[in-house]
């Protein structure tokens, strides 16, 4: 069945090409494949940005050997007509909102379909907090919203020359989330795929948005006071302690963080991390070629074979910075 699927996909792909003549151009950089109808210039840029987060995710997690996850290929597409083509079905619904990217995972390798003019204070938002997922992804200890809430607060990140910003406030979440009332930690840390709070887009929404909430207030917490207390969570859970008795022992009395967590989303004024230093990648190493449309054509089509063959859990970005997740 998925080798039809791939033959027929390949089979109109070059019909759509002819209509309309393109040109695409592959960069190869150490870690990543860049495959663009734009320039070079654009996919030179796009590898770079790509090189220096996983520079800086190498550094924010040194254990995992992030090479073994499997190959990474960008997709970078120019425009928003082009980019629709390659949008999964479930997303061309009329009143549908608009994706800015998408990450998908296959079982050996793992695409990155991106929007070269679309909007948004951080583009490269929904990049970041895929590949948090992806770093995080044999972890299978880890609760749910501490693996949505990490993924939450790195998507912030900005990666310039010589330093890198990260865990920047989120617009989005503090407006829902001050508007809302708040789950329950407990309530919370017992979230799993089943839960209608991981599915049901209200209550997903607050979930998602506590997530990022609590994981931004620990984190800086911890870089301010010199403390560990997410380590120490994470520890406990590895040692099977259940969620609530982990939450507990590392964090303290939860109906006092409940409390200290509604004051904080209500706060004026948000911190985040700066960490000083350039990430170190070499862009004269990378190659560039044209690519033949027909190869073109191929990586295409093994990327939609791949959306419309499984049944893959995807999040996009939309224009507005808004992160909604669908599953497929």
């Amino acid at each position: 069945m998925y080798k039809r699927l791939f033959l027929l996909v390949a089979l109109f792909l070059p019909v759509i090409a002819a209509a309309k003549p393109e040109t695409w151009v592959e960069v190869r950089s150490p870690h990543f494949a860049v495959i663009t109808n734009s320039n070079e210039k654009q996919a030179r840029r796009v590898a770079d940005q790509f090189e220096r987060m996983r520079s800086v995710f190498h550094r924010l997690f040194p254990k995992i050997q992030i090479d073994t996850l499997g190959s990474i290929t960008v997709l970078a597409i120019k425009d928003e007509k082009d980019f629709r083509a390659l949008e999964p079905a479930a997303y061309l619904a009329k009143g549908q909102l608009q994706l800015g990217g998408l990450f998908l995972r296959g079982a050996d390798k793992n695409y990155v379909l991106m929007r070269l003019d679309a909007e948004g204070e951080h583009p490269y938002a929904v990049v970041y907090h895929e590949y948090t997922h992806l770093l995080l992804s044999k972890a299978d200890w880890m609760p749910l919203w501490m693996n949505e809430g990490l993924a939450e607060f790195y998507q912030n990140t900005d990666i310039h020359e010589k330093d890198v910003a990260m865990g920047q406030p989120s617009p989005e979440n503090l407006l829902l989330l001050r508007q809302s009332k708040l789950m329950p930690l407990p309530a919370l840390f017992a979230v799993d795929h089943s839960s209608p709070y991981y599915h049901e887009e209200n209550k997903g929404s607050i979930f998602y948005g506590e997530s990022w909430a609590l994981t931004h207030y620990l984190e800086l917490k911890d870089y301010r006071d010199k403390t560990d207390r997410l380590t120490q969570y994470a520890q406990l859970l590895a040692q099977n302690v259940d969620n609530v008795t982990a939450a507990t022992r590392a964090f303290g009395d939860l109906k006092q963080l409940q409390s200290t967590l509604e004051g904080y989303v209500r706060q004026g004024s948000f911190q985040y991390l700066r960490i000083p230093g350039a990430t170190d990648v070499d862009d004269s190493t990378f190659q560039s070629r044209s690519l033949p449309i027909s190869q073109a054509d191929a990586v295409r089509a093994d990327f939609l074979a791949i959306t419309t063959g499984l049944q893959t859990r995807v999040r996009f970005l939309i224009t507005s910075c808004r992160t909604i997740r669908i599953t497929c």
